[in-house]
């Protein structure tokens, strides 16, 4: 995992726009390194810090270039807390599996900023990785992704599609500071990744192998409420049968210690009450065909109230 320059100029404008503190603290998700390819590239990281510490930065250096250095000796000279996770045993890296989603609780809700560049698309269980990044980020917190999001051939186990990226948006209220889609081209980034012959298996995976886009998206936590994931849901699903998928989805957080059964009903009931009751989703369900009754039914059902497992319907 690594990040660029561009990385570190994004948090000085989401610094200098009142988005992020003054000094935030900064977990990322992967024990990063910073891609210096230029002496540019040490003048604009020297321009940073003395920018955001008003001139009272330790200076920027590295042996020799292009070089990568770890990305915690660049906000070791601006000062501010930092922290990375991995499974790696690199010096100063929180040993973290992010397969299992859990972490130290004295780190829940702790960080301003969590970052993902580039590290997601490595987790077997990516979910439980935005779990992670949630729990991580306090309330008003800002989470910044740098993914695959098309393609990128055999770099890491999982590309999320735009499909992905709204449906957790929209469960979790999150707000979108900025986002936006880069083309790459796979063979400039890792070749060793990508179709060799023990692939030759796969028919007609040459033809389709070199394309590539990242998304780079920006969200803010609102919610003090347990992480949901999305769910591909379609019309007419039942209110018990979302609250069960729900449940079941989200009472694996529960072996992290870091939520209890009561945060994960709270969160449900919360996100049932907001829109399964609302206009906002009965609209998306029924308003295409039947858009007044769907306002009629959303305004005369009662609340939806889930209690167990087993939960209880009223729609």
């Amino acid at each position: 995992m690594a990040c660029n320059l561009s990385d570190l100029v994004r948090i000085q404008k989401l610094i200098e726009s009142n988005a992020l503190a003054e000094s935030p603290k900064i977990m990322e998700l992967g024990s990063n390194d910073l891609n210096v390819v230029s002496e540019a590239d040490v003048v604009l990281a020297n321009e940073i810090i003395q920018k955001l510490t008003k001139g009272k930065g330790s200076q920027f250096r590295v042996p020799n270039i292009p070089t990568a250095v770890p990305a915690r000796q660049f906000y070791d000279c601006l000062g501010w807390e930092y922290y990375c996770l991995d499974v790696d045993q690199r010096p100063g890296t929180l040993h973290i599996d992010l397969n299992s989603g859990g972490f130290d609780a004295r780190y829940k809700g702790y960080f301003d900023v969590v970052t993902n560049h580039g590290t997601t698309e490595h987790v077997i269980n990516p979910i439980a990785s935005f779990f992670a990044v949630h729990e991580l980020t306090k309330p008003g917190g800002i989470m910044i992704h740098d993914t695959p999001l098309f393609g990128m051939g055999n770099h890491g186990f999982v590309d999320l599609t735009p499909k992905f990226w709204h449906t957790m948006i929209f469960f979790n209220e999150y707000e979108v500071i900025e986002s936006s889609v880069r083309a790459v081209d796979p063979k400039l980034i890792d070749s060793a990744n990508f179709y060799l012959p023990h692939l030759s298996f796969i028919e007609g995976l040459s033809e389709v192998a070199y394309h590539g886009a990242i998304i780079n998206i920006v969200l803010k936590r609102n919610k003090n409420l347990t992480y949901l994931p999305p769910l591909d849901m379609w019309p007419g699903m039942s209110g018990t049968v979302l609250a069960n998928m729900l449940f079941e989805a989200t009472k694996l957080y529960l072996q992290t210690d870091l939520v209890n059964v009561k945060e994960l009903l709270k969160t449900i009931n919360w996100f049932l009450e907001r829109n399964l009751m609302s206009q906002r989703m009965t609209e998306s369900f029924l308003g295409a065909k039947l858009p007044g009754l769907a306002r009629k039914l959303s305004r005369s059902r009662p609340a939806f109230h889930f209690t167990s497992v087993q939960g209880r319907d009223t729609i």
